[in-house]
């Protein structure tokens, strides 16, 4: 976990420095505890390969991964993509007819999901390794609550700490403090 009075923007949730939790359930058709959805365009950056990493990692290992894939065109962004179509069973590559931009690629996702808990993680970010398993006790716990998140750390080239979500409450009428990463 990133220490939020000291980070180390350097050890990533892809960092070797991580711990790994790469099982796999012991049934892999079990039905999931969490969707992961990730719209995907054109992104052949080594970062996809870091959010790939992250999932993999998570401690909670009873998930699927959706890709949606929204009109890629990039040839070397189609064959990162490829790479993912037939890694794991819980992974599955969704490819859109038609262009349909973010929203509208997790509205396929929200379609195509069969957890009744869905996160929402972009094709340039990552998840602490425990990040899955705490929001969804969380909302387990806690029924009152339709969503949670958490921190968001910023790598590479803007390197920040958003500590701020939906502990703003009332605040976020005025302004959102909420990340798009979110478990709903």
């Amino acid at each position: 976990m990133i220490d939020p009075s000291k980070p180390d923007y350097m050890n990533t949730p892809a960092s070797d420095r991580r711990p790994d939790s790469s099982y796999a359930p012991a049934d892999p058709a079990a039905p999931p505890c969490v969707t992961i959805l990730t719209p995907y365009w054109n992104n052949a950056a080594p970062v996809f390969e870091e959010t790939a990493r992250s999932v993999f990692r998570q401690s909670l290992q009873q998930w699927e991964w959706l890709i949606i894939n929204d009109c890629t065109t990039d040839p070397q962004a189609l064959q990162l993509l490829d790479r993912f179509r037939d890694c794991d069973p819980r992974v599955r590559v969704i490819d859109n007819q038609k262009n349909l931009g973010l929203a509208g690629s997790r509205n396929v996702g929200f379609e195509a999901a069969r957890a009744d808990f869905v996160f929402l993680l972009d094709d340039d970010d990552m998840l602490e390794p425990t990040a899955l398993e705490e929001m969804w006790w969380f909302l387990l716990s806690y029924p009152e609550y339709a969503a949670v998140s958490g921190y968001e750390v910023g790598f590479g080239a803007k390197e920040y700490l958003w500590p701020t979500g939906f502990v703003a409450g009332e605040r976020n009428l005025v302004n959102n403090h909420v990340s798009g990463r979110a478990l709903v």
